[in-house]
């Protein structure tokens, strides 16, 4: 080696420091030519050692410039590969140690085989090719703070024991031989022994060239206050390795590009870690990567990982570098200013690259930040975090951008581990701030995820024009708690995305939204909400939302479980209840979306709800519920509403389930309050049940028509009872609200039975402009309307109405049922107070019918009305019945009334029996309208204490009353059947009142009466064809006995005709005796009487007529041997009957009371007054019977 010296002032820098790479230092082969290497004024500084071993066949060679920079030459040449060894190899403090080699070198693989680490103090160079440098010292390596690399190859510091070669060579520091002469390649793994040895950076600047790598391969590797780079501009690759056990880790090596590939499984990982604000800087023009591949992997104290594509570059298609770091253990990235970015920046075109993180379990934490983010032209990239096990995200941002000015796509957030937290101020979000799409956020996770004040979401804001990404979540169990936000919005041009869930176990949200929105700004579509799961639970205020406040639909919510779905409570402060809604604000344009349940049961509780409105110009969504099981409504409330600013359609509320329960003030709605109609309230049920004031509610309060409310019950339908306060009855009601115009709905309800007690009612009414809608009722079996509400002030009942100020017609109530009941005050109303008419009560049953009694707190009477109240000009409306009995007792009613200007409605019925006991049936004007009409078609119709049928009216003619009754009418006890004119002392003409029926009794001392009077018109007519009258006598004005009277005060009288067919009327009524014969005595008394036959023969009870024998002892015969009863041969027309003609007087013989009856040969049977006519005399027939002591 030949050594040429300088003069002192001609010493320059040699390489970047002290040679003259192109002039002063030439290496050819062992010749060294070194040309201005003297160093003038060198202090002296400690020296480390560096120390060649001897072990190779050309050994390596130190050649000293001072007492701390040196040159290395010689060692072993294998193809382009040249091999150095040392016993010690170090760099001093501000010294330089510089490989020599020739063109023709690639690779300079450097082994220590002493038992010291390296330090790395001062510049590590290469000077006479681009050749890779590899540093291999199984006992450790230090880089200090001033550790510099000059050369123009990439770098790797290892504390591997050997670099294994294809051909299975092992250049070995702990078995130190020759390279074998097939070491020709490049190497493809390094050979860790048991216990590699630690590589430590404080190196603040330590940079290979652009293009090139740095890899730092130890057992475990930190990085402290130290910053890993390469020149600028081009990029290269960054990677820390870390291996804490024998094995090899494999090696990548295409020319300058190295890369570590550990294996996923049978090499032991050690720790890396990155703190005192610590780098990996990879920005460059081209791309730049940087790689971590480690057991335990930290990144502390605002130590960050850059990657970044920078302006500046002509070529097209570029890409910024990925960020990498694969962990086998846990990966901790923690502190305010730390951060992983991938970017592409201002100015630049081409894609950030992705940043992947894999471990077993991954906290990132007090504030750090994860990035990807667009500046420039391109695309996003996408973060991956994977966690065998456990993600904790905690008061840090994982996110994807594209930035304002950007041209591109945004990127995904992805997620993927056994379990997840999201807390403490978090979040995942993929925006779109520039021109182009947002990306999605995707999590993964295979048991838990908690959301704990933090958010997950994907925005398009700003001046951004493109569609937002989805929020997408799959599970295990879901836990979003205490303000936490899963959010796909947008601000700007472009759809915002939607915010999908799907949980195997449950969904939990507590005091937490989920949202899909088109914010104020924003002009696009709403996404959706769904949620797939076995549980979902919304608590303490939380609100699934789908909603728009800019210029577009707001999109839909769904939820479906396999088992129930609860909304219950508020939020601490009480402002928000936990809901579900979909909603386009006053300051939007388009439709709100639908909200969809499915499960098995589903409950809302404390104010919670689900909610479709439309406060704007579209539609509002509909509720729809399909739940197998059952729903409870607890102060709680599902509703489709058109706001008062809306222009649109209502939507419906569809609810399809088992059991409906509604209780405690709950509400389902179906509601207009703008301009366009109301939706429709639909429920299919096993079974429905509104309690507790709770209503069903379809109405119009604004310029559109009020909703239907459909209810079909394959089992029972209850309204029940009131509010606390007793201000709001359990209903259901569909309204025409007082400032509205538009025509009502109906109230339809179809069920096995239904129950409407406690002051629950059913109502359809108008207040404002447009008729009432109907009520009808179609009931296979029972109805009752029962009670009133417990301070008396609501009672139970069916009704429509037009209000006062109204400008419309009633509707109809209208029940088919099996039997129907009213009782304590129970009603069925359709009234008028306005100058519409009032609707029809029409009621069909198969069994009875049955109006019983008062309410015992408010006093109010069982009743059917059809009524014109206060001062209304419209009239009332009619009360149609067809039953197979008809009970009216106690103070029940059945009524109809006008007592305004208009008239008062007819009533008509056709039933089997009726009966009134204390009950009355009327038809009255009260006012200026003319009286109604009553038609009664029955088999048996009784009055008894005190019961009425009536038409009265103050002014004008008074109402008729027709009766046709196949048998008997029969009144007793002071009852009444009246036509009267005139009570306000006018002048009215007293109605007409006929009767048809075979019998008409009475018993003359009860004061029972039929009366046609008037007060200044004339008396009515009164025509009665029939079989006989007992017990009632026509006498011109009312006595104390039972009366027929047609009389007026100061007008003319009216006139009573009595048509009995072969009965000559001149003689008078036959009055029946007052005292009433037992029945008893009229069986045959053949047998012993008295207590000792009635305990051993019991008793026998005669009813109807025709095949009975003449005592118990004898046979019973076929009931086609009758008494010889006469009917009439026509089958007169029920209810409306001619006005009969007075028959001429004609003699008749006598009636004789009959005493018994006998039959004749030819089996005739024959009514006889004793044995008088001849014949033979009951006792002559009877039999014999034991005697009885």
């Amino acid at each position: 080696m030949s050594l040429k010296k300088i003069r002192a002032k001609d010493g320059v820098a040699c390489g970047r420091r002290f040679f003259g790479l192109d002039k002063l230092c030439k290496f050819s082969g062992l010749l060294v030519v070194l040309g201005g290497c003297f160093f003038p004024g060198t202090a002296v500084i400690a020296q480390l050692p560096l120390e060649a071993d001897n072990t190779l066949n050309n050994p390596s060679q130190v050649v000293p410039f001072s007492p701390i920079d040196f040159g290395i030459v010689g060692g072993d040449r294998r193809g382009s590969n040249l091999f150095h060894s040392f016993r010690e190899f170090n760099v001093s403090e501000g010294g330089s140690v510089y490989f020599g080699t020739d063109a023709g070198v690639a690779n300079i693989l450097t082994r220590v085989t002493g038992g010291n680490g390296s330090q790395i103090r001062g510049v590590l160079g290469v000077v006479g090719s681009n050749a890779n440098l590899f540093l291999l010292n199984p006992n450790g390596i230090l880089l200090g703070p001033n550790a510099q690399l000059d050369l123009r190859g990439s770098f790797l510091a290892s504390t591997a024991e050997g670099f294994l070669f294809a051909n299975r060579d092992n250049f070995s520091a702990s078995n130190p031989q020759p390279p074998g002469l097939l070491s020709v390649s490049a190497p493809i793994g390094l050979q860790y022994g048991d216990r590699p040895g630690n590589i430590t950076s404080y190196a603040t600047f330590l940079a290979v060239d652009s293009g090139r790598s740095l890899v730092l391969a130890g057992g475990a590797v930190r990085l402290d206050g130290s910053s890993l780079a390469f020149q600028f501009p081009n990029g290269g690759r960054l990677e820390l390795g870390s291996v804490s056990g024998a094995g090899v880790l494999p090696l990548r090596v295409q020319g300058h590009n190295l890369a570590l590939r550990p294996p996923a499984t049978g090499l032991e990982r050690g720790r890396i870690t990155m703190t005192n604000g610590s780098t990996l800087d990879a920005r460059a023009q081209t791309q730049g990567a940087i790689a971590l591949y480690g057991g335990n992997i930290n990144i502390l104290e605002g130590s960050a990982l850059l990657s970044a594509l920078t302006p500046g570059s002509a070529l097209p298609d570029l890409r910024g570098g990925n960020i990498t770091i694969n962990a086998t253990g846990t990966v901790r990235v923690v502190g305010p200013d730390t951060r992983i970015v991938a970017d592409v920046q201002a100015g630049a075109r081409g894609d950030a690259g992705d940043i992947t993180i894999v471990a077993q379990n991954l906290n990132v934490l007090e504030g750090v930040q994860l990035n990807t983010n667009m500046y420039g032209a391109g695309s996003a990239g996408t973060v991956q975090l994977i966690g065998g096990d456990r993600i904790r995200i905690d008061n840090s941002t994982v996110s994807s951008q594209l930035m304002d000015g950007a041209v591109g796509q945004g990127g995904n957030v992805g997620i993927a581990a056994n379990r997840l937290w999201v807390v403490n101020g978090a979040a995942l979000s993929s925006s779109s701030f520039g021109t182009g799409d947002g990306g999605a956020v995707q999590v993964l996770v295979g048991d838990r995820t908690v959301i704990d004040n933090s958010s997950l979401n994907s925005e398009v804001s700003g001046n951004a024009q493109g569609d937002g990404g989805d929020v997408s979540i799959a599970t295990g169990s879901l836990r979003v708690l205490n303000n936490a936000q899963l959010s796909a919005t947008t601000f700007s041009q472009g759809d915002a995305g939607d915010v999908l869930i799907q949980a195997r176990d449950n969904v939990l949200f507590d005091q937490a939204f989920a949202f899909s929105r088109v914010n104020r700004a924003g002009v696009g579509e709403g996404g959706n909400v769904a949620i797939v799961s076995g549980s979902v639970t919304v608590l303490n205020g939380s609100q699934l939302i789908a909603d728009s406040q800019g210029r577009g639909n707001a999109g839909n919510v769904f939820i479906q479980a396999r088992d129930r779905v609860l909304f219950q409570g508020t939020s601490p402060n009480g402002q928000l209840a936990s809901a579900a809604f979909t909603d386009v604000d006053p300051e939007g344009v388009g439709h709100s979306g639908n909200i969809g349940i499915l499960a098995n049961t589903l409950e809302l509780r404390d104010r919670a709800s689900l909610t479709a409105s439309n406060a704007s110009t579209g539609d509002a969504g509909s509720v729809i519920l399909g739940v197998s099981d059952r729903i409870l409504l607890d102060n709680a409330a599902l509703a489709s509403e058109l706001e008062s600013t809306g222009r649109g359609q209502g939507g419906n509320v569809v609810i399809g389930t088992g059991d409906l329960t509604l209780r405690n003030e709950s509400r389902v709605l179906a509601q207009t309050r703008g301009m366009g109609n109301a939706g429709n309230v639909i429920i299919d049920a096993e079974n429905l049940h509104v309690l507790e004031g709770s209503q069903v509610i379809a109405q119009s309060e604004g310029m559109g028509n009020a909703g239907f409310i459909l209810i079909n019950a394959r089992g029972n339908v209850v309204f029940d009872g009131a509010s606390a306060d007793g201000s709001f009855a359990s209903a259901a009601f569909t309204r025409i609200g007082e400032t509205a115009v538009g025509q009502g709905g109906g109230v339809f309800i179809s069920a096995e039975s239904l129950r409407v007690t406690g002051g629950g009612q059913l109502i359809a009414d108008t207040l404002g402009t447009g008729d009432a809608g109907a009520v009808f009722l179609q009931i296979r079996g029972p109805v009752q309307f029962d009670g009133a509400s417990p301070n008396g002030q609501l009672l139970s009942g069916a009704f429509t109405s037009v209000a006062e100020g109204a400008n419309g017609n009633g509707g109809n109530v209208a029940i088919q049922a099996g039997s129907l009941t009213l009782q304590n005050g129970g009603r069925l109303v359709a009234d008028t107070e306005s100058d519409g008419n009032a609707g029809n009560v029409i009621i069909e049953t198969q069994g009875p019918l049955r109006v019983i009694g008062t309410n015992p707190i408010s006093g109010n009477s069982s009743a059917i009305f059809s009524e014109g109240f206060g001062n209304a000009g419209g009239n009332g409306g009619n009360v149609i019945i067809s039953a197979d009995s008809l009970d009216i007792r106690d103070g029940g009613a059945l009524a109809v009334r006008a007592f305004g200007s208009g008239n008062a409605g007819n009533i008509i019925a056709t039933v089997g029996y009726l009966t009134l006991t204390g009950g009355n049936i009327s038809a009255e004007s009260l006012g200026t309208g003319r009286g109604g009409q009553i038609a009664i078609a029955a088999d048996h119709l009784v009055l008894d204490d005190e019961s009425t049928i009536s038409t009265q009216t103050n002014s004008t003619n008074g109402g008729n009353i027709a009766l046709a009754v196949d048998r008997a009418l029969v009144l007793r006890r002071g009852s009444l059947i009246s036509t009267e004119a005139g009570r306000a002392e006018g002048s009215g003409n007293g109605g007409d009142i006929f009767i048809d029926a075979d019998f008409v009794v009475g018993i003359p001392q009860e004061n029972s009466d039929i009366v046609a009077n008037a007060f200044e018109g004339s008396g009515g007519n009164i025509a009665i064809a029939t079989q006989g009258i007992f017990g009632l006598e026509y006498r011109p004005e009312l006595t104390e006995l039972s009366d027929i009277t047609a009389s007026s005060r100061f007008g003319l009288d009216g006139t009573v005709v009595v048509d009995t067919p072969g009965i000559d009327p001149v003689q008078g009524l036959v009055a029946l005796p007052s005292g009433v014969v037992d029945a008893s005595d009229q069986i045959g008394q053949v047998c012993p009487t008295g207590p000792a036959a009635a305990e051993r023969l019991g008793r026998f009870v005669v009813t109807g007529r025709g095949g009975l024998p003449p005592s118990p002892l004898d046979p019973l015969e076929s009931d086609e041997v009758e008494a010889g009863w006469v009917s009439q041969d026509e089958v007169r027309d029920r209810p409306s009957m001619p006005t009969p003609e007075p028959h001429s007087t004609q003699p008749t013989p006598a009636i004789t009371e009959a005493e018994s009856w006998v039959r004749d040969a030819q089996g005739n049977i024959y009514l006889v007054a004793g044995a008088a006519l001849g014949l033979p005399s009951l006792a002559e027939r009877g039999g014999t019977c034991p005697q009885v002591h």
